[in-house]
């Protein structure tokens, strides 16, 4: 939330479902390999394919990644936001203007 906060990223397609229907397809088909990962409701939501239950509890803990020609869903068990992370901490944080961040950055 902190990355989210400073960068201004939002957390849903507002262009319609078109991301958030790309990752459902990917995890619905690829969900065993996360098995040991995801709690018993991810599970139950890719096992029956409930996009709905997906896009309003979950999407948005999963990513879509283009590296060049390359497709590539990843999710929050494979991102590495280290970069990220390390923008966040080389800001002053105490200053006003970064409190949204300041506070997320702290729970986290």
């Amino acid at each position: 939330m902190a990355v989210r906060n400073l960068y201004g990223v939002r957390s849903y397609n507002f262009f319609g479902l078109k991301g958030s229907k790309t990752k459902f397809n990917f995890l619905v088909k690829n969900y065993g390999r996360y098995k040991k990962s995801i709690p018993e409701e991810m599970r139950i939501c890719f096992g029956s394919g409930d996009m709905y239950d997906f896009i309003t509890n979950y999407e948005k803990y999963f990513e879509n990644a283009y590296h060049g020609k390359e497709q590539r869903q990843f999710c929050v068990f494979e991102k590495n936001y280290q970069g990220e992370i390390d923008n966040v901490k080389n800001i002053n944080l105490s200053l006003p203007q970064y409190a949204n961040i300041n506070s997320s950055f702290e729970s986290f």
